[in-house]
């Protein structure tokens, strides 16, 4: 993964469109201040994700966009854009080129962009995880940064540390799965709650369930009671509706009589109505006859009229097609001349067209015998010329072969030659091992006892200082928790000293009149009188609240005085309890279960005791938060034991608390006993004080008495003669196996020379034969060549002479087929005129002939309107004696129908009373179906058909006595009062849905405990990555340190807090050689700068970003530390990119390309890169730079 380029386009200075490119390892940006160089570090910053507006060196993040200058108008967007090259795939992207820019608009709205599409920040944080590479990463450093590692700010060192050790992403997940885990614990308490709620709810359901089952019996028996009632009352009804139909039969039958002889009279109606149908059909049909007689007529006048203009029509066109006729002769004379003229044209044409045919053929022949030639001397050629080539291949694989025996005949002697000298140096060398071994083995021995000796006595030195150690840890454990202790109370007395003397919580009234000393030595405020121990002080301030700021006084006269001092200094009001007014009482207190009695727990001097008796009287403390729902009858006010509720006969009040509950009452005592319990504290911690400085004196001495250093080196000398004795073995041994092995080489080098020497004469015999052979082949290729060329140069002047001759050709066919074209054409135009004229003929013959008929059509018209109008005549006279007939019949049948109305009158009377009976019948059904119906809304079931359901003895049972029982029944459900219908079913549902929220408690429980177990190993892998990241980094640091410096420097990594290395900060330990600084802050600036790339180098080693941005992080370095820094620039550039802001000339020498930043305009930064690695001179490139910049 490399860094290709950078893209800016309106950020900052960058009004235009600029692009670094980043093709080498090492990269340079310079240019005078302030001519936008550190833009383009922010540039980075900002595209990864920078959102503090300081890390930008901005005030808002508008600032970003381009500004404008007194020419060009301010950017309204501005965008820069990093290209990578991903081809290794280290990226989880399957593209090989990844874009990410950022954009923000003038209107406030930006965006993020992967490759051209919109994404989030968080996708490209994603994608960069793990490689080192991100806004705050130790990928971009600046000179401001080097002291912010130095320093530790803001925990700098630990957060790089995280980020090379790659476990950002563990703290990320754990930050989320304890955010599940929080989500969790949430539910649990819901869960918990509508557990307590449902319980509640399941008890109260469970009874209304028993109540609902006993209900339900008795609705029972009432519902078979009632549905027989219904029984016996529908029999009832039945019977009542068999003796109505019989009465209905009778009706019924006197009115069939009626309807009867109303047919006759309607049947006699009906064929009179028949009769006059007919005379009223013929009476239509004269009138329909008259009518078409009419139609007839005015159809005659229309096709009169029509027959005039069509003869008019066809005499005119006539006219038209003969002038036409007349124009066709003329065109068809012009077409039969042209057609002439054309004939004569194609039979010279034709002649012409013969004669080029057949040059063109004898031309084609002699084309064809001249290829024919050129292809059998080129075939010739061409086997030659292959010969050739084999057979100077075969001499150069001679060649070849004859040198590689030559040069292996050389390599075989030079090795025996080898071989001979290394034997004699290897025999010499064994005897000088057995010696040094000797020697090695009785210093190794004499070593390993005196190490035996020391560690005996180091065991014994641990053991002290681990027993000291615990002594110490149990003293300082001690002594910690008794600072806390004593702090905690220093604070209290602080607060409580401050509430007392500032009188907080109290009227401005108070404050005044306890200004007033002399006044004040006969009055006392009530909550400086009461004392009580500390876990009822919430509860008695809470009971005393209306009286905590009144003055006690001895008497009105002090009351009055009081009130007088405020009146005159116009401060308020102020109330007043007067002791005078208070008589002793019995103070016996009533002692009730689970209840204090407020007056025991309280302290007062027995002058103020008849007051509290007063005000604490009937006043009990609950033992528990929560009160009873029910008071005891004694108990006048009840408190629970946090003070937050105070429940009264007729009222209650209640809340949340505050911080400073309990502290209003006995303040000046509380003080006294804080001030006690501190005196006692503070001896204590002087006591561990001491007991510590003892022991730690102790462990100072024995630690100072460590043999580590003179183990280590004996450890290190028995390692060195250890590892010189295996190595002399190993030596030794290998010596041996060398010679028996170079012996045996000689044997075998000496049989392969005398194959390879015969090898190579029978080469050079057959070398020899191969070269006669290809100067014959050579002659004869050089032959054919020549014959090759001439037949080629015959071909092709004979194709030349063809493709003339096949052109004149082609041009002779066209010119013959433009001819018989348009003789066709020609042809064609006349047989259209002869067609079209005799078209035009046969019309005219039609026209004239149709012209005939209509004179005859209507001399035929004028005789039918004659007789037509003479039979209309007589058709008038018929029609009126037709209408005579129709309308005499007509009245007859009036008469009938009066007739048949009278009977009609007498049928409709009897039949109104069969619509009574039937009334009486519908009602006797209405009450059948009203039982029934009753009896289905009531019970939800329909009435039994029959009385098989009813025993025999149910069915004679006397209706009233029926109904007294079903009444009472009916009482007794009514006596259930209220019941719920549904509670069983509830009941049911929510014990199903109780059973199932357990469950769910229970799975929410095995959640959380899940969740916990991967914080867990989240925070064991995440730690077993960083603390071996850690040691990794710190030797590397030391080695690099130790090249920047020198190998003499000492210098080390320390976690202030071993046990928690997540947690704890990194120390810096710098001691270059000759100095002793007691911190890092006391070395040079470019001490400092090399110390802190000596961490930065070693983070690389560890895990090697791929690119790095130093911005002027050299400009404290001197000369000769320039020349260290670029070394190891140079040193890392194989693993990752550098791009170097920098002023120094040195730095620049050793830059691979160089981009030159300059305002081209006032405001407006430009860039341009050269690339320096050509100029070998670096006094030259110095110059340059001078000269530039």
């Amino acid at each position: 993964m490399r860094l290709k380029n950078i893209e800016l386009k309106g950020f900052k200075s960058f009004g235009n469109s600029t692009v670094l490119h980043f093709n080498e390892d090492v990269v340079g940006v310079v240019g005078p201040n302030g001519s936008g160089k550190s833009n383009i570090v922010d540039a980075f910053r900002w595209v990864l994700g920078e959102q503090k507006t300081t890390g930008l060196r901005l005030e808002k993040m508008a600032d970003v966009l381009f500004n404008g200058t007194k020419t060009r108008k301010p950017a309204n967007t501005c965008s820069v854009t990093l290209t990578f090259d991903n081809n290794k795939g280290i990226l989880p992207s399957e593209y090989n080129e990844i874009a990410i820019s950022r954009h923000l608009y003038r209107s406030g709205n930006s965006e993020y962009r992967l490759n051209g599409v919109s994404c989030r920040l968080k996708d490209i944080t994603t994608l960069l995880s793990d490689t080192g590479i991100a806004s705050n990463s130790y990928a971009i450093i600046a000179l401001d940064m080097v002291d912010d590692i130095l320093s530790d700010k803001d925990h700098a060192r630990r957060r790089m540390f995280e980020q090379a050790a790659g476990i950002s992403k563990f703290k990320q997940r754990k930050k989320e799965v304890e955010n599940k885990l929080r989500a969790s614990e949430s539910d649990l308490e819901r869960v918990q709650d509508l557990l307590f709620e449902i319980s509640a709810n399941l008890n109260e359901l469970e009874k209304q369930a028993k109540k609902a089952r006993s209900y339900n019996k008795v609705k029972a028996k009432y519902r078979h009671q009632s549905m027989l009632l219904a029984g016996l009352k529908i029999q009832d009804y039945l019977q009542s509706h068999k003796n109505i139909k019989l009465d209905l039969r009778t009706k019924t039958e006197e009115v069939s009589g009626i309807r009867a002889k109303m047919s006759v009279i309607e049947a006699e109606i009906q064929k009179a109505r028949k009769d006059n149908l007919l005379e009223e059909e013929k009476l239509n049909t004269q009138q329909k006859k008259l009518a078409e007689i009419i139609q007839s007529l005015n159809k005659l006048e229309n096709q009169k009229q029509l027959n005039k203009q069509s003869s008019a029509n066809l005499s005119e066109g006539i006219a038209d097609r003969e002038n036409r006729i007349t124009a066709l002769n003329e065109e068809a004379r012009k077409v039969a001349t042209r057609l002439e003229y054309l004939r004569n044209q194609m039979s010279q044409e034709t002649a012409t067209l013969g004669l080029l045919d057949n040059k063109l053929d004898l031309i084609k022949l002699e084309k064809s015998n001249s290829a024919d030639a050129a292809e059998k001397v080129k075939s010739i050629y061409h086997q030659s010329t292959q010969d050739l080539q084999s057979l100077e291949g075969k001499l150069n694989e001679l060649d070849r072969s004859i040198l590689i025996k030559s040069n292996k005949l050389e390599g075989i002697e030079a090795e025996i030659n080898r071989l001979l000298i290394e034997e004699k140096v290897e025999k010499d060398k064994e005897r000088e091992l057995s010696t040094e071994l000797q020697q090695s083995n009785k210093k190794l021995e004499s070593l390993t006892k005196k190490r035996e000796v020391l560690l005996a006595k180091e065991e014994e030195r641990k053991n002290k200082i681990s027993a000291l150690l615990k002594e110490k840890s149990e003293l300082e454990e001690k002594q910690r928790g008794a600072e806390r202790k004593l702090d905690a109370l220093n604070n209290e007395h602080r607060l409580l000293k401050s509430m007392l003397e500032k009188m907080e919580g109290y009227p401005e009234s108070i404050k005044h009149l306890s200004n007033q000393k002399h006044w004040k030595q006969h009055a006392a405020l009530l909550s400086e009188l009461i004392f009580c121990p500390e876990q009822y002080r919430p509860a008695v301030e809470a009971i005393l609240e209306p009286w905590l700021d009144n003055y006690v006084v001895p008497g009105w006269k002090d009351a009055m005085e009081g009130i007088a001092i405020l009146q005159k200094g116009q401060k308020g009001k102020a109330r007043f309890l007067l002791l005078d007014g208070f008589r002793e009482e019995d103070m016996a207190l009533e002692q009730i279960t689970d209840f204090i009695p407020a007056l025991s727990i309280v302290q007062v001097e027995d002058t103020y005791l008849p007051l509290f008796a007063r005000l604490l009287q009937g006043v009990y403390i609950f033992k528990m938060d929560r009160l009873p729902d029910i008071l005891p009858e004694n108990v006048e006010a009840a408190i629970s034991s946090d003070g937050r509720v105070i429940r009264r006969k007729y009222s209650a009040e209640g809340g949340s608390g505050d911080l400073f509950s309990g502290k209003k009452i006995g303040r000046q005592k509380a003080l006294d006993l804080l001030q006690d319990k501190i005196k006692s504290l503070k001896t204590e911690v002087e006591k561990n004080k001491s007991a510590i400085q003892k022991v730690a004196a102790l462990l100072s001495k024995l630690e100072s008495e460590t043999r580590d250093k003179e183990i280590a080196l004996t450890d290190k000398e028995i390692a060195e003669v250890s590892s010189l004795k295996a190595a002399l073995i190993a030596t030794r041994s290998s010596g041996e196996d060398i010679i028996r092995k170079r012996q045996q080489r000689l044997k075998e080098i000496g049989a392969e020379q005398d194959l390879l020497q015969k090898e190579s004469r029978e080469l050079k015999l057959q070398k020899m034969t191969l070269e006669e052979e290809i100067k014959e082949k050579s002659t004869l290729v050089e032959s054919n060549r020549k014959k090759l060329e001439e037949a080629l140069e015959l071909k092709g002047s004979r194709s030349d002479e063809f493709n003339r001759m096949n052109i004149e050709f082609i041009r002779q066919q066209n010119k013959l087929s433009g001819f018989k074209n348009e003789m066709e054409f020609q042809s064609g135009r006349i047989n259209d005129i002869q067609s079209e004229s005799q078209n035009l003929k046969k019309y005219n013959d039609e026209a004239r002939h149709q012209t005939d008929n209509l004179k005859e059509e209507f001399r035929a018209i004028e005789e039918q309107l004659i007789d037509l109008y003479t039979k209309k005549k007589a058709a008038e006279g018929t029609l009126n004696e037709r209408e005579q007939q129709y309308f005499k019949s007509k009245n007859s049948i009036f008469e009938r129908e009066k007739e048949l109305n009278t009977l009609s009158k007498n049928a409709s009377d009897l039949q109104f009373v069969l619509e009574n009976m039937k009334e009486k019948n519908r009602e006797v059904e209405f009450g059948i179906r009203a039982i029934k119906e009753r009896i289905s809304v009531e019970f939800d079931t329909d009435l039994p058909s029959n009385a098989e359901d009813f025993s025999e003895e149910e069915l004679n049972t006397d209706r009233t006595d029926l109904q007294q029982k079903i009444e009472r029944l009916k009482a007794r459900l009514s006596n259930f009062g209220e019941v719920n219908p549904l509670a069983l079913e509830a009941f049911e549902e929510m014990k199903l849905r109780h059973d199932d929220i357990v469950e769910q408690r229970q799975d929410i429980e095995n959640a959380r405990d899940s969740l916990r177990e991967t914080i867990r190993e989240i925070e064991t892998t995440a730690k077993e990555r960083y603390v071996e990241a850690y040691e990794r980094i710190r030797f590397n640091f030391i080695n690099v340190f130790r090249s920047l410096f020198t190998e003499d420097d000492n210098c080390d990594l320390v976690m202030t807090n071993p046990d928690l290395p997540l947690e704890s900060d990194i120390e810096i330990i710098a001691k270059p050689k000759g100095k002793r600084p007691q911190s890092i802050s006391q070395l040079s600036g470019g001490e400092k700068t090399l110390t802190a790339i000596s961490l930065l180098f070693a983070l690389y080693l560890l895990k090697p970003a791929p690119f790095c941005i130093f911005d002027e992080v050299d400009a404290p370095l001197d000369d000769a530390n320039i020349e260290k820094f670029n070394r190891i620039i140079k040193r890392f550039s194989n693993e990752s990119q550098f791009i170097i802001v920098t002023h120094n000339k040195q730095t620049m020498s050793h830059l691979d390309i160089i981009y030159g930043v300059y305002m081209e305009e006032s405001g407006v930064s430009g860039v341009s890169a050269v690339d320096f690695r050509a100029l070998k001179n670096v006094d030259f490139l110095t110059d340059v730079q001078e000269r530039e910049f």
